[in-house]
């Protein structure tokens, strides 16, 4: 496993998220399959995240890492994140998720049960959210164990809404977020991810994604003090899509315009 211990790594950034993180704590001492940890990156909270996370520790149920950093950013916590993984599957977890106990189980059963020369090609299993209600969020893909990458998703097969899923560690060791001012829009690192590598997409909706409740760690809003991780996303469309630009070409007409828009707004930030 190259230096991991574990099979997963649970990761958790958090900003002043103390009174939610129960749901991520309760779904992973729920789990059927134990080997994993839980690794919180801290981004220099302000309220009581470190006496929370001391008091699940102290339950010693779960393998809990704790990092802090000074207040940066959500993607900046994400490749902290990375960096300090034992696992050899990467889950992002927000701070305010939950999931259902057999997630874990699924992935791994999911993933061994391809051929060894397809695991190799794989970056990870991709699955459905749903609501607080257990509504499934978004389109189903087009079939079950489907293998095919998220380009060929979202522009061949018009398949949208949230996703989840575990990703290898080691890629995302390779394709780190651009650690520049404001938000970075995530299809920075997972549009090279997907031109390079396929996934495995499963129609279970495991993760219960909790609508209307705003993430404090993250600011995607499309503003100046933005506009550098903006420009980085038109500029990742324009360099790494443009093979199904007739599938949707007024998307890369906007990334053209955004490209300009937002390269000149970072000149005057």
């Amino acid at each position: 496993m190259d230096e991991m211990k574990h099979y997963f790594t649970v990761f958790t950034p958090t900003y002043n998220r103390a009174h939610l993180l129960y749901r991520v704590y309760n779904s992973l001492k729920a789990q059927t399959f134990k080997d994993f940890e839980w690794l919180i990156v801290d981004d220099d909270s302000t309220d009581n995240t470190k006496e929370v996370v001391d008091s699940y520790r102290l339950e010693g149920i779960v393998d809990i890492k704790y990092i802090w950093q000074p207040n940066g950013h959500k993607k900046s916590a994400f490749n902290h994140g990375v960096k300090e993984a034992k696992g050899l599957f990467f889950i992002p977890a927000d701070s305010d998720d939950s999931f259902q106990a057999e997630t874990l189980e699924i992935f791994k059963t999911a993933y061994e049960s391809q051929p060894i020369s397809i695991q190799q090609t794989l970056s990870g299993v991709v699955c459905l959210c749903k609501d607080q209600q257990g509504n499934v969020i978004g389109d189903y893909f087009p079939k079950e164990n489907w293998i095919s990458n998220g380009l060929e998703m979202r522009y061949k097969y018009h398949v949208s809404g949230e996703k989840w899923g575990c990703i290898k560690t080691s890629i995302l060791k390779d394709f780190p977020f651009p650690e520049v001012f404001g938000h970075v829009p995530e299809n920075v690192i997972w549009t090279p991810i997907a031109k390079k590598y396929k996934a495995l997409f499963i129609n279970k909706a495991l993760r219960i994604y909790y609508v209307n409740e705003a993430d404090s760690i993250t600011n995607n809003s499309f503003n100046i003090k933005n506009a550098h991780g903006h420009f980085l996303l038109a500029k990742n469309i324009l360099e790494n899509e443009l093979d199904y630009f007739f599938y949707n070409p007024l998307n890369f007409i906007k990334a053209s315009a955004n490209f300009t828009r937002f390269k000149l707004d970072t000149k005057k930030k």
